[in-house]
């Protein structure tokens, strides 16, 4: 999943708003958590999660 779809998964509709929000949230860019961070094959689909 792209950190689009994230954002979009998530209500944002603006890339740059999510970032922002994130950023602020988590004290990194969502690419820099992607990039720094190793996430399992893990799908969220409403409140459960498929892997």
């Amino acid at each position: 999943m792209t950190i689009k779809e994230v954002g979009m998964q998530v209500g944002y509709t603006n890339l740059s708003h999510f970032s922002v929000a994130f950023k602020k949230e988590f004290g990194v860019l969502p690419s820099e958590m992607r990039e720094n961070h190793s996430f399992p094959n893990t799908t969220v689909v409403g409140n459960s999660k498929i892997s």
